[in-house]
C-alpha cells in the first residue's frame, strides 16, 4: 500500500479530531480505514459505551490517533470560543437522489436555525446557480477550520490554567481527571 497522506512521517504522533466521530463521521471513516488495513498498516479502535474514543493507525514507523472532539467539547463550540461560526448549510435538503444537484438555492425550510435575514444574505452569494457538491466542500473546509480554531483556543485555555495538554486526554472525563 502507498503511504496515505496523514501517515506521512511528519505527522507521526499527531492527533486528528473529528467532531461527532462516534455518531456520524465514524460511519463513513471506519469502512474506508478497514480497507487500508494490511500487513504494514494496523488499525485499532477504542470504544466505550457505544462511543469511538480513539482510532489508532500505525503505518511503518508512523502513528496517528483519530479522536472525537465532541467527547472533549460537548457543546455549541463556535459561540463558546468566539471563533468564526460555520457557514449556513441546507442539511435537510441533502439526500441520496440529489447529490449532484445544481440549481436554485434550496428553500429556507431546509436550513436549521436560520432566520430570514441570514438566509437572504446567504442566497445573495449565488448569482447564477447553486451546487450542492461545491457548497458541501466549502462547508466541510470551513467546518474543519472552525474546529481547529476551537481546539487550539481550548488547549491554550486549559494549559494556561492547569499546565495540561488536552491532546493527552481523549474525553472530557479523562481531561477532568488529569486536571484533578
Amino acid at each position: 500500500m502507498t503511504n496515505p497522506y496523514l501517515l506521512n512521517p511528519i505527522y507521526n504522533k499527531h492527533k486528528v479530531y473529528v467532531h461527532n466521530l462516534s455518531y456520524f463521521d465514524g460511519i463513513f471513516i471506519l469502512p474506508i480505514l478497514s480497507k487500508l488495513q494490511d500487513k504494514s498498516t494496523k488499525i485499532s479502535v477504542v470504544r466505550r459505551d457505544g462511543s469511538l474514543i480513539n482510532i489508532k493507525i500505525k503505518f511503518d514507523k508512523s502513528t496517528i490517533d483519530i479522536r472525537d472532539s465532541f467527547l472533549t467539547l460537548p457543546a455549541s463550540l463556535a459561540k463558546s470560543f468566539l471563533v468564526e461560526d460555520k457557514s449556513l448549510f441546507p442539511y435537510d435538503f441533502v439526500n441520496i437522489d440529489n447529490l449532484n444537484f445544481i440549481g436554485e438555492v434550496p428553500d429556507i425550510k431546509y436550513f436549521n436555525n436560520v432566520n430570514e435575514n441570514e438566509y437572504d444574505n446567504y442566497k445573495s452569494n449565488f448569482t447564477t446557480s447553486w451546487s450542492l457538491k461545491d457548497d458541501t466542500i466549502k462547508y466541510c473546509i470551513n467546518d474543519c477550520k472552525v474546529l481547529y480554531d476551537i481546539l487550539v483556543k481550548f488547549n491554550e485555555l486549559i494549559f494556561s490554567k492547569f499546565k495540561v495538554n488536552i491532546n493527552n486526554y481523549p474525553t472530557l472525563p479523562s481531561l477532568a481527571y488529569g486536571i484533578f
